[in-house]
């Protein structure tokens, strides 16, 4: 009985339920029938429906009408209509109920729908706009898609016309209108930059070094008035006369290269360099601002000074062996322009040649001087400080690279600039990589593309391809989807980019290597020797045209051609070496050389040789190797595990794994007893033993040993 009571109790509760959701699904299921017909791509049938209950249920309705408008496979589809019904699916969709929700769920109704709709639609209004569009136009979407992930683009790109619009008409007053205008633009500094460049060119179009004078007195806030400045001096000081820079520190007395201008008329005063001629200078100029320079001028002691260490620690000697600086560092590097990097507890500062310490130790990490600056770390952040210590830049850097062409690379915050030895950024930070300058120009990365820029910072090539690589005077080498052409500064095409290689100029020609067969180009990017020559290694450099003659490899035989392609050797032989006046070969087990008119000079005797530098080559036999001269004659004996030439007139030779040197004439240098031997600077070699520390000084070839 209690069963049966129970079994009633659940039932009418059913009953209640289903009568109290009658309403609820007869509307559902109208709702329903339309999202079918949609998902059938009835679009009428649907349409129809999602109209006629939308003023009843926004949301699910509106939704399937901003799908219907979105589509392109009917005839209704009208974007402004889809964006207008998927903004009134989102707004309204806090007052759909949750059974609601629940019901729509599997036809994709949910608030990460109707968004991922709305980002669609604005998504495909996006693309129907091109980057020619007018200002007016990206103004539109971008206040319609505000939330759009395009947004921010669409607002870079009609900032990116309104500068462009203003940097075709290139004067300060356009410049001016684009920031009063833009005030939030990413461009904005780009602009400020262009602002002052072309305010700067305007006041000063002259040339002259009163207009350079005026412009600084006019415009003080003006970025260039540095440069200005810099104008000035090298104007009034371009005679490089005492007199001259004498003048020019009278009459501009708040000039940033005053300093520089002193240093340079004490080094022009002392052409002829002496202690008198240095007391000299301290009586007729009195008032040179830097005397302690001129007190350690007079000091320190023109000799040639050499790190050594003694019992883990490091001093300096002289070139008769004498310790002439006591051995107290944990540190102590080469010194350059007077000054030696020093360290001790992990922290490192400046010595001069008299073991004063010039710059304290300040530092976790430093550079030799060069151009009378150093890099320097602290903190992981890199700085650089002139010779008196002063900061030139803050330690707020993450790479610092070296001076060239007056301009110096720096990154921060992710981004490269470039700065001037005043410490005055005269590139913006904008790169993502960057590359030091040579004749005017500097590669530089722009998210995955190269470009190429001026001193300026001005794009004299776009950032349109992978990698640019000079090649001649008006081309450059390009990379498209890891295939290499060439192209001019005007972006004219010389060579499409269909080939795996295209190397150096090299007597007027340089290697093309088309699906691995190799051909040779001119200059200007004319082939002068179709491909059809077998690639193999280090082709890039020994298949190089030297002295008008170029080793290429045909039918799996190596031989000679000239500039026309013709054989001056025949492709006979299994390895060829360099051309060279005397040519290693081999065309059996054993290697010999030829002269470049194959004729046999040393007949083969070797396991393994490398063609004739400077009267002599590497040969090998039996896993051992030695140098013989052009007679065939061994100078240094088959009697080391390996030997490279260190330069023109010496050889590093190893023997179970210790080094030493000879002469290009067969002298001992050093024997084999050293742990490393490297070139420290142009005038030394380091040779290190477990022991000791010696050096060759090179001038002299002249070993330098601790007494």
């Amino acid at each position: 009985m209690v069963n049966y009571l129970c079994g009633m109790r659940i039932r009418l509760i059913l009953i209640a339920f289903i009568l109290l959701c009658l309403p609820f699904i007869s509307k559902a299921d109208k709702i329903e029938k339309a999202f079918e017909s949609l998902k059938e791509f009835n679009y009428f049938d649907a349409k129809a429906k999602f109209q006629k209950k939308i003023k009843k249920v926004n949301s699910p309705c509106a939704f399937g009408l901003a799908t219907i408008y979105y589509r392109q496979d009917n005839p209704f589809h009208q974007i402004d209509s889809a964006y207008k019904y998927v903004r009134l699916a989102e707004t309204t969709f806090p007052l759909v109920s949750e059974k609601q929700k629940l019901r729509y769920v599997e036809y994709g109704f949910t608030l990460q729908g109707i968004q991922a709709l709305k980002q669609q639609i604005s998504t495909f209004y996006f693309h129907r706009l091109s980057p020619q569009n007018s200002v007016e136009e990206w103004n539109q979407f971008a206040n319609r898609n505000t939330e759009a992930k395009e947004y921010p683009v669409a607002i870079r790109m009609r900032d990116s016309i309104a500068y462009e619009a203003a940097a075709q008409l290139n004067t300060s007053k356009e410049f001016d209108q684009y920031m009063r205008t833009y005030p939030q633009s990413a461009l904005f500094e780009e602009a400020q930059n262009a602002f002052y460049l072309a305010q700067y060119k305007e006041e000063t179009i002259a040339g002259t070094i009163s207009a350079y004078q005026t412009f600084i007195a006019n415009f003080p806030k003006n970025t260039f008035v540095g440069q200005a400045q810099d104008q000035v001096y090298q104007m009034a000081t371009e005679k490089n006369t005492v007199e001259a820079l004498n003048d020019f520190i009278t009459k501009n007395p708040f000039n940033r290269n005053r300093d520089e201008a002193w240093r340079r008329l004490y080094q022009v005063y002392m052409y002829e360099y002496s202690d008198d001629r240095i007391e000299e200078f301290e009586k007729e100029f009195p008032q040179y601002p830097f005397k302690n320079e001129i007190k350690s001028d007079l000091k320190m002691a023109r000799t040639l000074l050499v790190p050594v260490r003694v019992n883990d620690k490091f001093g300096a000697m002289n070139m008769e062996g004498e310790i002439v600086i006591p051995a107290e560092y944990d540190v102590l590097s080469t010194f350059n322009e007077g000054l030696a990097l020093v360290g001790n507890k992990k922290k490192y500062g400046y010595i001069n040649k008299i073991n004063e310490l010039s710059i304290p130790m300040l530092y976790d990490a430093g550079l030799d001087f060069e151009q009378g600056r150093a890099v320097v770390e602290k903190n992981g952040k890199y700085g650089l400080i002139d010779r008196s210590g002063k900061l030139i830049l803050p330690c707020e850097f993450d790479d610092i690279g070296t001076f060239s062409e007056g301009l110096i690379y720096a990154q921060k915050n992710g981004l490269y600039g470039y700065y001037d030895k005043f410490g005055t950024e005269q590139i913006k930070s904008k790169f993502n990589d960057v590359f030091s300058f040579s004749k005017g120009k500097a590669n530089v990365q722009v998210g995955e593309n190269q470009a190429i820029i001026n001193t300026e910072g001005e794009f004299v090539f776009p950032p349109k391809f992978n990698s640019l690589k000079p090649f001649s005077a008006s081309l450059i080498i390009f990379e498209e989807d890891d295939y290499y052409g060439l192209i001019d500064f005007k972006m004219n095409v010389a060579l499409p980019a269909e080939y795996d290689e295209i190397g150096l100029l090299s007597n007027g020609l340089a290697i093309l290597n088309l699906d691995g067969k190799i051909g040779y180009i001119d200059s200007l990017g004319q082939i002068k020797i179709e491909p059809k020559y077998e690639i193999y290694p280090n082709y890039l450099e020994n298949a190089q045209f030297k002295n008008n003659l170029a080793v290429v490899k045909l039918k799996d035989k190596f031989g000679l051609i000239d500039k026309s392609g013709k054989f001056v050797i025949q492709n006979t032989y299994s390895r060829l070496g360099e051309n060279s006046n005397l040519i290693a070969f081999n065309k059996g087990k054993l290697w010999g050389f030829i002269d470049q008119k194959n004729k046999m000079v040393i007949k083969p005797a070797f396991d393994w040789a490398e063609s004739f530098q400077n009267q002599t080559a590497i040969v090998a036999k039996f896993d051992q190797q030695g140098v013989i001269n052009a007679a065939g004659n061994e100078i240094i004996p088959i009697d080391f595990d390996e030997i490279t030439r260190m330069d023109a007139t010496r050889f590093l030779v190893v023997k179970d794994y210790l080094s030493g040197l000879y002469s290009i004439d067969g002298k001992l240098i050093a024997p084999a007893v050293y742990n490393e031997i490297r070139q420290l600077n142009d005038s030394f070699y380091v040779l290190i033993a477990a022991e000791r520390i010696d050096y060759l000084y090179l001038p002299e070839n002249k070993m330098v040993r601790q007494k």
